[in-house]
Formats: C-alpha cells, structure tokens, sequence
C-alpha cells in the first residue's frame, strides 16, 4: 500500500507538494484508516525471555516518525504545569512513554519476578496476555493523559461506571485518545501491526516506578507496535470490525 508518507514530507506539515491533487490525498488518507486492523502477536511462554533483535537503524527511524505525526493530534488546553519537567515539556495533556524490544523482555523478566512473590496482582498478571504480547512487540508506546491540576474547579461533570471526570479530564482524555488513533495509523501506513491494549497490569503503581513514569498521570493504553515482518508465534485480529455497521447506524442528521 501507498505510504502516506510518499505523499508528501509529514514530519513537517507545511511542505506538502502544492501540485499534489487533493482527491490524492484524501482517497489515501481514506485507504489507511479504512484498512488499518487491530492486530494483537503473541510468542510462546517458552519464547518469553529469549532477547529478540533490537529494531534496526531504519525501523527506529520510522518508530520516531509515527511518534512525532501522531502527536499533531488536537487538543483543548495546554497540560497543567506539574506534568511539564525539563525532560517532558510540552504542552500537550498526554505523554508517550516508549519501552522498545530490548527494555520490553527486560520488562516480562520484571514482571515473572513480581509474580513469583505470591503477592497479587502479579501472579494474575503474569498469567494474562501481557508478558506474551511484550515479547512480541517491536515496540511498546504507553500512552498516558495528564489530569487537570484541579479537576473539582470544574463543576460541569459526568459519571460513567462509577468513575468521575471533570470537563477538563474528559477533553483530555479525548485529546489524547486522537494521538492514539494517530499513531495506529501512522502504523498502518509505514506496514506495522499495532494493537491497543487497556494495559493491565502496566498500570500498576509500581509498574509506574519501575518505569520512571510519574504516578500522577494515568495511563491510556499500551499501544503494541509490531514490523509486520518480525517472527511471532500467532498473530489475532480484532473481532469488533466487522461489527460496527455502516455510518448511517451511528450518525443522524440533526433536522431543527
């Protein structure tokens, strides 16, 4: 498939080819979010701790490059000043925290010790799908939102399975949601297998320390990015597909 990328220069927004047709664009825009499938790889549990090949020099290249598009993503309002560090300035309400193939089998060696203490989580989470599907990864991306410093300033909110959200956090989380979705097409496009998981037990407060990620923010998900060319033992696409209909069974046209 055509690369979006072979479009035009993305990593700098503004050097598109001007003579470039703009049905072109639109029908491979169209093409990667239409093609574009969850796909979840796995090894075997004995292959679990045998190092897998570090990405090449060109694969980490085009990693950055999907990291950098998908974060052209919206968002509402700059993230609250606790979350900037010298390190992670942005403004952005939501971080990448990038835990490549090597650090990945390091982190099922953290996860099996954790699991052999007894102490749960850890025996449940070492029996569930993570370990195998870090073993797969080329990659994976822990996306977290970064709550507004006060969310109770804000008293227009919602309730949803016993979770409260400010308007705030609710925007932020949406923002952060749209560089997810960046990022899996940017994927699709550059010919990688990308998966969202909820993350389990990679949201574990401890998980958090061993990581060197702060405790204030929250995590999103752990996007599973995958060279479509890489060894696995069994690969399963997403069984919601198919499911979802066509646009006219969740969209109406608003008559007033």
């Amino acid at each position: 498939m055509t690369s979006a990328l072979q479009l035009g220069t993305l990593d700098n927004m503004s050097t598109l080819e001007s003579d470039t047709p703009s049905q072109q664009v639109a029908d491979t825009v169209a093409s990667v979010i239409g093609e574009r499938r969850t796909t979840k790889r796995f090894v075997a549990p004995e292959q679990r701790h045998i190092q897998a090949a570090s990405l090449s020099e060109a694969e980490s290249a085009t990693l950055k490059r999907m990291l950098r598009i998908a974060g052209q993503a919206p968002f509402h309002k700059p993230a609250a000043k606790i979350h900037c560090s010298a390190t992670l300035s942005s403004p952005v309400p939501w971080r990448f925290h990038v835990v490549e193939r090597g650090a990945c089998t390091r982190l099922v060696d953290w996860l099996e010790q954790q699991a052999a203490s007894g102490i749960e989580p850890w025996p449940r989470a070492w029996a569930s799908k993570i370990p195998a599907l870090l073993s797969a990864a080329g990659a994976a991306v822990l996306v977290t939102w970064l709550p507004a410093a006060d969310p109770a300033a804000d008293d227009t909110r919602s309730t949803t399975g016993g979770t409260e959200f400010s308007l705030a956090n609710i925007e932020i989380v949406a923002a952060a949601g749209a560089a997810v979705q960046n990022l899996m097409l940017m994927a699709q496009a550059e010919g990688w297998d990308s998966y969202w998981s909820s993350g389990g037990s990679l949201r574990e407060p401890d998980t958090f320390d061993h990581l060197g990620m702060a405790r204030i923010e929250r995590l999103l998900g752990a996007i599973m990015l995958t060279p479509r060319d890489h060894p696995v033992d069994k690969s399963i696409g997403g069984g919601l597909f198919d499911k979802r209909g066509d646009y006219t069974d969740w969209t109406r046209y608003v008559d007033i």
